[in-house]
This record gives structure tokens, C-alpha cells and sequence, in this order.
């Protein structure tokens, strides 16, 4: 009838976990953005491309100043949406935040 407290709390710990690692990989990424290479596009993906009528992806180099900043910081984030404009991208220059636990 009552849920027990270890179930909760256990639910709790993983999600911290998890969180935890969520934070370390982006750290990562971020740490490592000059050795990140864009996987060449798999038939399904060009296929919607084709349907959606998008232009093609163009493998894009990171310079060096971009893979520097942290990519949450105003400046980053203003100098990704301009290149991601020039480039044609649909992705929105909204940086990822972390949800704060309950």
C-alpha cells in the first residue's frame, strides 16, 4: 500500500549517478571539441535530408578559438549561431542547462 523509503531513495541515487556522468561526458566533450569528427551520413539520414529538401552537411573545421571557451559562456554561444547560420544549420543556439534534482 505504502511505498517503501529505499525505493525512493534508491531511485534517487541513480538519477544523481547518472546526472553525474551526463556532467562528466559533457565536460569531456567540451575538453576534447578539436578531436570531435562528424560520422559521414548513413543512407536513412540523407534520405530525410532528401525529403526534407535540406541542403547536404559539409564537414566543418573547428578552429582552435572555438574549441577554446566553454560552450555555455554568452560569447560562445553568440559565435556558434552566427556560424551555424552561415553554414545553414537548423539548430537553435539555446545552450543545454542541467536540471536541477527534486
Amino acid at each position: 500500500m505504502y511505498e517503501h523509503p529505499y525505493l525512493s531513495h534508491r531511485a534517487n541515487e541513480l538519477e544523481l549517478e547518472q546526472l553525474e556522468r551526463a556532467i562528466a561526458r559533457r565536460r569531456f566533450l567540451e575538453e576534447h571539441a578539436d578531436q570531435i569528427v562528424l560520422r559521414p551520413e548513413s543512407a536513412l539520414r540523407r534520405t530525410f535530408r532528401r525529403m526534407l529538401g535540406m541542403a547536404p552537411r559539409a564537414p566543418r573545421a573547428v578552429a582552435a578559438s572555438d574549441a577554446a571557451p566553454s560552450r555555455t559562456t554568452p560569447d560562445a554561444v553568440t559565435r556558434r549561431a552566427s556560424s551555424d547560420a552561415a553554414s545553414g544549420s537548423r539548430r537553435t543556439p539555446v545552450p543545454c542547462e542541467a536540471v536541477p534534482a527534486r
